[in-house]
């Protein structure tokens, strides 16, 4: 089973896609090229693209981690069913600003969600000579 996972940005969310990767290996992950090597050792990354790297025909399972215009558009470049996070952008805002409302899910959990795995215990990275 092919999965591609889309996470352009940023250094703190591609960290934590790290919880999902694993499970869903082996992964075909899709970035800014600033955050290549960081991808590449995400578990069950196998192959990471950023730039202008051809991207995968098709994948078994794809999970859009973004949910922007962006990962959407490369999403409808690859065959193969889509899986998106859900933002909760207006929620969070009125819960950061107004004060309203419970708190969305985590990030880690609406990742798990979005990708239809249960999220790994961190650290999703090893850190050499720690």
């Amino acid at each position: 089973m092919s999965t591609v996972v889309i996470r352009y940005s940023s250094l703190g969310d591609i960290v934590l896609t790290g919880a999902v990767t694993g499970a869903l290996a082996p992964v075909t992950y899709i970035t800014h090229p600033r955050y290549r090597a960081l991808a590449a050792r995400l578990p069950g990354v196998t192959a990471v693209c950023a730039g202008d790297d051809p991207l995968p025909r098709r994948a078994d399972k794809i999970v859009d981690l973004h949910a922007s215009l962006r990962s959407r558009h490369i999403a409808m470049q690859i065959q193969g069913p889509v899986h998106r996070v859900a933002r909760h952008d207006l929620r969070r805002r009125a819960r950061v600003h107004l004060k309203l409302g419970a708190p969305p899910p985590t990030v880690v959990a609406r990742y798990a969600e979005a990708a239809g795995v249960v999220a790994a215990e961190a650290p999703w990275i090893s850190v050499s000579g720690a």
